[in-house]
């Protein structure tokens, strides 16, 4: 497991981290898992996010989140901005290498760029504020697997792409 989850010691051997520990990880850092276990599968995963929304949709400030998409091939870095300013403890993402760019550019510090749709979903579950730099090409992705989750799932996540559009 310290292997797999330095993210440091991956890059510099070019590996990635697996998508099931990834997701792990990120909900050990949201403070969602209360006993850090080792997943090994996806099954577990899934088990320990269950009882993550479970307990927190137990408490009276539950809130189900968005999925608020940026999209970086419109998008004025003062919308940003302004967001950012507006939603101090908000978790960033980047998807697609012109995402990726531009949050470098901007000096936007991306929590992660890999499985990311998944992980919009899974935040906005948790009620989490993200910002989600995105390029245009890939925001009907986003909009299908939030469909496809509400499908199976019954959950319907609303995604915002900014400038302007909902799903």
């Amino acid at each position: 497991m310290k292997v797999f989850s330095d993210t440091i010691l991956l890059a510099s051997s070019s590996l990635c981290m697996l998508d099931v520990l990834g997701l792990y990880c990120e909900l050990l850092s949201c403070n969602l898992i209360e006993k850090p276990e080792f997943v090994t599968s996806v099954l577990q995963l899934i088990e320990a996010l269950e009882q993550a929304i479970c307990r927190k949709r137990f408490t009276s400030t539950y809130t189900l989140g968005t999925i608020t998409l940026f999209n970086v091939d419109t998008i004025d870095a003062r919308q940003i901005y302004a967001w950012i300013a507006q939603k101090p403890k908000a978790r960033f993402r980047a998807m697609g290498t012109r995402a990726k760019i531009c949050a470098e550019h901007e000096k936007i510090p991306i929590n992660f760029t890999y499985g990311v749709i998944d992980k919009y979903i899974l935040g906005a579950l948790i009620g989490e504020l993200s910002l989600n730099l995105i390029q245009a090409s890939m925001v009907p992705q986003v909009s299908l697997r939030a469909a496809e989750f509400a499908g199976q799932g019954g959950t319907t996540v609303k995604v915002i792409t900014f400038p302007g559009t909902t799903s």
